[in-house]
Parts: C-alpha cells; structure tokens; sequence
C-alpha cells in the first residue's frame, strides 16, 4: 500500500484530518500485515511443520535395512521337484493338499458323502454331458452330542 504525503497542518480542523488520515493509513496497514502474517504462519507450517507423511516411524527389530543381506542359513529351502522344462520348489502350505486328505481318524468318524450337482447340468440328460473331473473335499462338520 502506498503511503500519502500528510501535511503540516496550521488549524485544528487540518489537524484532526490529517490525525484521522494518518489512523486509517494506520488501521489499513495493520490490516495487511495481519494477513500477511497469516500467510507467512500458513507456508512455515507447510514446509518446516510436522506432517503425517514425513514422521518416519522407527524401523521394527526383525525388518531388514536396505543394505542388509539375509544369508541362505537363515531361510529354510523346501525340497525341489522337477517341472517340465524348469525346476520349481515344492509348496511348503499344507493348506493346499489338505482338502484332498483326510486329516481324521475314518474308523472313529462316520464319513458321509454329499453330492453337490452342478447347477449348468442341472435338467439335462446324463448321457448329453461328459463328466471331466470331480473334487473331493473333506470337511469336519459337528451335530449336537457328534462328529460327522
């Protein structure tokens, strides 16, 4: 904002002009600077303030640095099995050969056998269709008072 040339008064009524000049310079002044202010506030929070983006928080024990190597000591090698055309190493999840075996006693738990059809044979012939394959599961169920 500009600053205007306030005169020398010589009467009181110049007086009180200039005196009510120079308070609303004054009053716009502060005004500026307030907002100002305000800005300057805004943009060293941005920049020096803490944000949740940049708080780096502590590394846990068991990770690794970048730099850090495991060695093959450390890491368990699961058996291989040959694969056409590559060697690849066996599943070490028992969770994917699970469904196939029974993991239950079959002479103290009753085994029942259910049948699910599936739903787009549903109506049809059973000599129109082929049956590719099945799945076999084995689930442990509970009835009140047994197993099934």
């Amino acid at each position: 904002m500009e600053t205007a040339e306030i005169p020398i008064p010589k009467t009181y009524p110049e007086a009180l002009a200039a005196w009510q000049l120079q308070r609303a310079l004054n009053a716009a002044i502060q005004e500026e600077l307030q907002g100002l202010q305000q800005q300057l506030d805004w943009l060293r929070r941005q920049v020096f303030g803490q944000k949740s983006e940049r708080r780096v928080p502590p590394p846990p024990v068991e990770q690794l640095s970048l730099g850090q190597d495991f060695s093959a000591d450390e890491a368990p090698q699961a058996p291989l099995r040959s694969v056409a055309a590559h060697t690849r190493r066996a599943s070490r999840h028992p969770e994917d050969r699970a469904e196939s075996l029974p993991f239950f006693d079959e002479g103290r738990v009753p085994i029942e056998t259910i049948l699910l059809p599936a739903p787009e044979a549903e109506g049809l012939d059973p000599g129109s269709y082929e049956v590719i394959d099945t799945k076999v599961s084995y689930r442990l169920a509970q009835r009140p008072g047994s197993y099934v």
